[in-house]
């Protein structure tokens, strides 16, 4: 809304201000926040007139989320000099909610300084600069932690964002104590608790909070909802999003549970419902904003351009994706009427087929060439399998002939305190360059602007795994770039193919992502497809299986993918201790453990066959152990039953963190030599 200039003519009627600020107050009580300004407006009092009531219409109107129009009224405060230090808290305050901490460390800066600032200040200018200056920040508010629970909730968010997760638990925990009514420390707990692969303790804490303080149901429980379907334990999960519906939650967060398990018929009549019932049941421009935040980051470019059709407030972000979207599609958004029109346009679909020059074949530099560059790329360097083959790949490599300082591995996170960096030590031996594209400080420029807007209209987190790994590469400028996993091919191949380089290796996993995730969010298959139409670009599986499955998933020809078998290296294996041999019935004592999710991918009950099938024909003595967690553990319990196998030690736990304790304890009735896979 434009506010229009006061009538200079009007300063000449005498103006009640006790009873226009009255009237002012009970129409913002009323929720008639247009009716205020207007009156505001009619009275002739600018805001140099009267900064006090001006000021309180800015903080009504922030108070009820209608920021552009808070926004606005604070403008007219600056043009009349009359910027308070209150405003610049408030406005400081806002820019931290929209994410924009650069514009609150500026205005906290101008307005404060940079030493002897109030409490205040010092609280939301740690917040505004944790990121880039964690310790100055964490500095700022260390005095006030003990007693201030603002401050402590900011310590504690400023060590979670720079992913000193284990000490944010123990500083949460201790301030939990100290806080003890403030759920605020239960739910960062949670967070922190998830973030560290405990999702059982986070799912109890979800839980207790929930049952306890009825105004964070909805908070408590889609954060429930996510908990149970990472540890797919879906009924349950499904039963939670009945409750929500049941109660009437916000919208967004409404959307958010049910495009978990891709009901995306249930969004859009979750959507259309509340754009029908806007004109006398409005929602908050911040609610409007989650909404679109939601769409935007799910990739749903045609429902978000439905919706800036149907006179709701556009947030900022939005707009610029929108105006993107425009740029790079033009009439064909005009084709869009209806929400079903705009279903069937999304992200990173709609951006293919790719430009016709990216089809030109492009000369190869030999690896035999001592200038040839290499950048692989990965996920993490976590305690997996795959993990540790792209380490076995680097070495290789080496071993092939290929100088160390050739090669530049990069990772998306590198967190230790989330066990990303298991084998980071050895990676480090082999003396390759070694990126964390989490910590990287520099600032994240796209030069090209058509390229620019295609990532800006990616859904996340490629988004966010295209703008870190782009940089990178337009700085090395590598021969070859090999993405590992699924995850770091589509950003390694879809920065790759923009970015002209000449050889792209995309490396898949043990199968196509629709049977390890049925039902999946999101669908890359377009984009998969489309990258491997290019001249230029290779794909590869680790077995002839997998191969086959993508090549079936992607409609490519027998063939197509390559396969890169796994490699083993020798030097991490010793050959058992003669004394560790035990006889059981003069049979020696053979121990095999079995460490993996129990989910169709693993086939778990493959491994008890082969078990079975081991101990009726080997001149040993099997003793069988499996530790696991996953969705088939009744299958595989059953299936252990109709085997006979009633011996089998079962340790069900998290295996991705917590395994290491569930091996250590199930190890110690071990005897004689064990195999594990």
């Amino acid at each position: 809304m434009n506010l229009v200039d006061s009538d200079p003519d009007r300063a000449f009627k005498p103006v009640d201000a006790g009873a226009l600020r009255v009237d002012v107050m009970r129409r913002c009580a009323a929720g008639d926040y247009v009716d205020a300004i207007l009156l505001l407006e009619e009275s002739g009092l600018s805001a140099e007139d009267a900064p006090g009531l001006w000021e309180y219409l800015a903080r009504q109107l922030t108070n009820a989320g209608l920021d552009q129009l808070a926004i606005t009224v604070r403008e007219r405060l600056a043009v009349a000099g009359t910027y308070t230090s209150e405003m610049a808290l408030s406005d400081a305050k806002l820019a931290l909610d929209q994410g924009n901490s650069e514009r609150a460390r500026i205005i906290l800066k101008s307005v404060f300084g940079h030493s002897d600032m109030p409490d205040s200040v010092a609280k939301l200018l740690a917040r505004a600069i944790g990121d880039s200056d964690p310790q100055t920040a964490l500095g700022l508010i260390a005095e006030l932690s003990d007693n201030d629970p603002e401050a402590a909730l900011a310590e504690i968010d400023i060590l979670r964002a720079n992913e000193r997760l284990i000490e944010a638990e123990k500083r949460c925990r201790s301030k939990m104590r100290r806080f003890l009514e403030d759920d605020r420390f239960h739910t960062r707990l949670a967070r922190i608790s998830t973030s560290l692969n405990n999702l059982d303790d986070a799912l109890a804490i979800w839980t207790a909070v929930g049952r306890r303080s009825p105004s964070m149901r909805a908070t408590t429980l889609l954060n429930r909802i996510r908990l149970l379907h990472r540890l797919e334990r879906y009924a349950e999960a499904k039963t939670l999003i009945a409750d929500m519906l049941a109660d009437h939650a916000p919208l967004a967060d409404l959307m958010s549970a049910v495009s978990i398990f891709g009901m995306s018929d249930l969004s859009d009549a979750l959507l259309l419902k509340a754009v029908n019932e806007h004109r006398f049941d409005p929602l908050s421009d911040r609610e409007w904003n989650r909404v679109q935040h939601l769409l935007l980051q799910n990739g749903e470019i045609g429902r978000l351009v439905w919706l800036s059709k149907q006179k709701v407030p556009i947030g900022k972000t939005v707009q610029e994706a929108l105006a993107a979207a425009k740029r790079l599609f033009g009439p064909r958004l005009d084709q869009i009427k209806t929400i079903s029109d705009g279903a069937a346009f999304t992200s990173p679909d709609c951006l293919l087929p790719f430009p016709p020059h990216m089809h030109f074949a492009r000369p190869l530099r030999s690896l035999d060439d001592e200038r040839c560059k290499i950048l692989l790329v990965n996920a993490s360097l976590a305690g997996g399998g795959a993990e540790r083959q792209l380490v076995v790949l680097v070495k290789a490599l080496i071993h092939s002939g290929i100088a160390a300082e050739n090669i530049d591995v990069a990772l998306f996170s590198l967190s230790q305190d989330r066990g990303r960096a298991h084998f980071l030590k050895d990676m480090e031996t082999l003396g390759v360059r070694i990126h964390d594209l989490q910590q990287q400080t520099e600032q994240r420029h796209i030069t090209d602007k058509d390229f620019e807007d295609r990532v800006l209209l990616l859904p996340s987190p490629l988004r966010g795994d295209v703008v870190a790994l782009q940089s990178l590469v337009q700085k090395l400028k590598p021969d070859v770039l090999h993405g590992w996993q699924d995850r770091a091919s589509l950003a390694a191949g879809f920065v790759g193919a923009h970015l002209g380089i000449e050889s792209i290796v995309m490396s898949a996993r043990n199968m196509q992502p629709q049977k390890r995730e049925p039902g999946a969010q999101q669908d890359f298959q377009g984009l998969f497809r489309a990258l491997c139409a290019l001249p230029n670009v290779t794909l590869t599986a680790n077995a002839t299986e997998g191969a086959r499955d993508y090549e079936a998933w992607l409609d490519m020809d027998r063939g197509s993918v390559r396969v890169l078998e796994n490699g083993l290296d020798l030097s991490r294996f010793r050959m058992p201790r003669a004394k560790a041999q035990s006889i059981t019935d003069g049979k020696r004592t053979v121990t095999i453990t079995g460490v993996f999710r129990l989910a169709p991918n693993k086939r778990p009950l493959l491994w008890l066959d082969t078990i079975a099938h081991l101990t009726e024909i080997s001149q040993f003595d099997i003793q069988a152990r499996l530790i696991g967690v996953g969705p088939l553990r009744a299958e595989v319990e059953d299936h252990c039953e109709t085997l006979g196998l009633y011996t089998i030690a079962k340790h069900w736990g998290c295996i991705m963190y917590s395994l290491k304790a569930v091996i250590m304890k199930s190890a110690q009735s071990i005897k004689g030599p064990t195999l594990s896979c």
